[in-house]
Order: C-alpha cells, then sequence, then structure tokens
C-alpha cells in the first residue's frame, strides 16, 4: 500500500512481475497477476469536491510562502515543508485544515495534517 500514484507505483515497480498493489491510499488497485488498475473511488464525486476544495487551498497557498498543492487522482495535498517560516507555514496549514473540515462537513471530505518528515495535510 502506497500512497504515490498509480503511473508512479508502474515505473518504480515495473520489473518485478505479478505484483498487487494499492496505490494512493486504497483508492486504486492492481490485484496480483493483472496489468490493470482498478479505481475504487467514484470520480465525479472526486471532481465534486476538489472544485469545492480548491479556492480554499489556493487562498492559504498564496500566503503561505515556499508552499505547494500537489494534485493527485484521489488526493490534494498541501505542503509546507520547505517554507522559510516553518511555524507561520504549520499555523497556516491548520488554519487551511480546520477551514476545509467545516466547509466540506456535507461532502464528508476531511483534511488530515501530518506532520514529522514531511509536512502536509491529506484531503480525501
Amino acid at each position: 500500500m502506497s500512497g504515490r500514484k498509480p503511473e508512479e507505483l508502474d515505473q518504480l515497480l515495473k520489473r518485478v512481475p505479478n505484483l498487487g498493489l494499492i496505490a494512493e491510499n486504497g483508492c486504486f488497485l492492481k490485484r496480483f497477476g493483472y496489468s490493470k488498475w482498478v479505481e475504487m473511488a467514484d470520480p465525479e464525486k472526486m471532481r465534486d469536491w476538489k472544485a469545492s476544495v480548491k479556492g480554499i487551498l489556493e487562498y492559504y497557498h498564496e500566503r503561505t510562502p515556499g508552499s505547494w498543492i500537489e494534485n493527485r487522482h484521489c488526493s490534494l495535498i498541501f505542503h509546507y515543508k520547505g517554507c522559510d517560516d516553518p511555524t507561520g507555514a504549520s499555523r497556516q496549514a491548520a488554519d487551511c485544515a480546520n477551514h476545509i473540515n467545516d466547509a466540506c462537513v456535507e461532502q464528508r471530505v476531511r483534511a488530515i495534517p501530518t506532520e514529522g518528515i514531511s509536512p502536509c495535510f491529506w484531503l480525501f
């Protein structure tokens, strides 16, 4: 199981035959012995929640120098590890996560802050 995109895992593990894989934390599945990925999430719902969250993320991104937004198939990730002001960036990220969690509760979208090696948060 990995948080990486399916195409990244294919590239990394192309020399290992018949490998079963899970990509993007459970959003894609490649069964043992198969070459095709199965998308476990509804693509239409993905587009809907991403559209509603994008503006919020961009607002905080503009106010957090050095941050960047990664758009994956089934998630958005707000990265702030390389920011000049780590304390301010962490505070901005926490505010952003709270804003998203409050605004998108009906869509069942959650911003999950992570700390440690690579500070960021995931949206599912």
